[in-house]
């Protein structure tokens, strides 16, 4: 009957410490989605406001860094003497 005890306490405290843990993984859970929220929003608001920041985005992989294309080559010259 002890042994029953015990092991109901330790059931509920076990309970307990799920549903905190499962509160703590939904929290998570909701700021990581509104982090990979934040940078879709702000990588293409902020820089129309203030252009200096494309250097810090561009730090974070948050926006690509703009590639000039290459020159097109120019008229080929015949290899000769």
């Amino acid at each position: 009957m002890l042994c029953t005890g015990g092991f109901l306490v330790r059931y509920v405290s076990a309970l307990k410490e799920r549903a905190g843990l499962q509160k703590r993984v939904n929290a998570s859970s909701r700021n990581v989605r509104l982090a990979q929220e934040l940078p879709a929003n702000a990588s293409n608001t902020a820089p129309r406001r203030n252009p200096a920041i494309d250097p810090i985005l561009q730090q974070f992989d948050l926006k690509r860094a703009a590639t000039n294309p290459a020159p097109a080559p120019g008229p080929l010259k015949p290899a000769g003497p």
